[in-house]
């Protein structure tokens, strides 16, 4: 009777310990989530350092057009399979980064809020980097354009 219970454990133990090896090495060979830089809101992009250095930093990437539902989808998906991030500009590859979670960015009302992707960096300078390439600075005209706008619509206005 000993022997069975011995040899029953020592079953149940390689295949808790094979099992996970083999989910280890399925999770590391995923699929990679791939941005588009078409798809980013490049005036939304932000990036910040983490305060300990050896944590690096993090960039938030928003999405122009895609919903809430399938961000929180795609960022649930991509945390519970450890999906790498791939930031590409047509064939060429900008940046590998690790997806963190999903990056939320308020410009005003709930109704503006664009919804994207938080990707961290081992460093805060491969972060400055990536975020130099991706993010863009609005033009003078075009923040002129969006304050008269904002002058329009009462709602903005404080009294």
């Amino acid at each position: 009777m000993k022997t069975h219970t011995l040899c029953l454990t020592l079953a149940l133990g390689f295949l808790v310990c094979g099992g996970r090896t083999a989910t280890a090495q399925q999770l590391s060979t995923s699929a990679p989530i791939i941005i588009r830089l078409s798809e980013i809101d490049r005036y939304a992009v932000s990036e910040w350092s983490l305060p300990k250095t050896m944590d690096g930093a993090r960039l938030g990437l928003p999405y122009r057009d895609t919903k809430q539902s399938e961000v929180d989808s795609l960022v649930r998906d991509g945390t519970i399979l450890n999906r790498p991030v791939w930031i590409i500009d047509d064939a060429r590859v900008i940046a590998k980064c690790r997806l963190v979670g999903e990056f939320i960015c308020q410009s005003g009302s709930k109704a503006e809020a664009k919804y994207g992707l938080c990707v961290g960096f081992d460093s805060a300078e491969e972060a400055r980097k990536i975020g130099a390439i991706v993010k863009l600075e609005p033009s003078m005209d075009e923040l002129l354009r969006q304050h008269k706008s904002q002058l329009s619509d009462e709602r903005s206005w404080i009294f």
